[in-house]
């Protein structure tokens, strides 16, 4: 796609935006878009898995590095694709995923993260045909521990919590939308892009096309993805914080994580961590949110 064709706001968000490859091929019935910064190591397996997905010949790879230094680039070169690449300054969440959209030129539209594997191989024609049918216009797909990459106790607890294996009905919370492992409808974008936040950008939009036009998000739980982080209790207050800034999250908040704390070191005591390791983690996410409703994290 000509750069030029962008929407202004883009054009102007992104001055350092440079096309660094064109993916050959037309008539895609789906696009994969995926933010990179320093993946080499874990691209591999997803884009090996994104070569065993029953609809591969047919989906549009469209990448955006954020300046990588480790590789990622040449972990590329094995797949056809298109690479754009922005000063690593120049990064969003919210505004990323806005750039990927306009760069696409399908109607079903798959967010994924670089570090992720896709364990079904008939996700993405399952859900392709899902939205192209009319059935949804966005959806996530169920998330595990990726063992390869590595899975701390938290990640392993959180991920069972969040991500059920099984579930009731066609649609899932939408406050658990996630575009490590998403698809999203261009009419849903076209009425409603994402916010331009630090953190979150994926479930609080979900959470306003719900709210602004009934919309939900359907939850894809036979079809899984292998995604964690083997986050530290320091990774995860992190993260944690990210997220409190980006929801404006304020002392209700705070008491929520501090009536939530002994259930949270319970689940994961039970989950294996030891009840020292189990509190540390809790006490992440307390500190967090009292760091973002104290105003220390402005």
């Amino acid at each position: 796609m000509s750069l030029d064709r962008l929407p202004p706001v883009l054009r102007l968000r992104y001055p350092g935006l440079r096309q660094l490859r064109q993916a050959s091929g037309s008539d895609f019935v789906a696009s994969v878009l995926v933010r990179v910064r320093n993946e080499a190591k874990e691209l591999p397996r997803f884009i090996e898995s994104l070569r065993r997905q029953t609809v591969f010949e047919k989906i549009e790879l469209i990448v955006l590095d954020s300046e990588s230094t480790d590789g990622t680039l040449s972990a590329l070169s094995s797949i056809d694709c298109s690479i754009y690449q922005i000063p690593k300054t120049e990064f969003s969440f919210g505004q990323t995923c806005n750039l990927l959209m306009a760069l696409s030129t399908t109607e079903v539209n798959f967010f994924f993260s670089g570090h992720v594997c896709i364990s079904s191989e008939r996700a993405l024609e399952m859900a392709s045909d899902d939205m192209l049918a009319g059935h949804t216009h966005a959806g996530f797909f169920r998330q595990i521990p990726n063992e390869v990459a590595g899975a701390s106790v938290y990640d392993r607890v959180f991920l069972k919590v969040a991500f059920p294996s099984s579930h009731r009905g066609r649609l899932g919370n939408a406050a658990r939308f996630s575009n490590a492992a998403s698809v999203v409808s261009r009419r849903a974008w076209e009425m409603l892009w994402f916010p331009d936040v630090v953190f979150s950008e994926d479930a609080l939009w979900a959470t306003e096309l719900a709210s602004k036009f009934g919309w939900g998000t359907s939850y894809y739980a036979a079809y899984t993805v292998e995604h964690s982080h083997n986050d530290a209790p320091k990774d995860v207050e992190h993260r944690v914080l990210l997220n409190a800034i980006a929801r404006r999250a304020g002392w209700r908040h705070v008491l929520l994580a501090v009536a939530k704390f002994p259930l949270m070191v319970a689940l994961l005591a039970h989950g294996g961590a030891p009840v020292r390791k189990a509190t540390e983690y809790a006490v992440a996410h307390v500190s967090a949110y009292l760091q973002r409703a104290t105003g220390r994290a402005e």
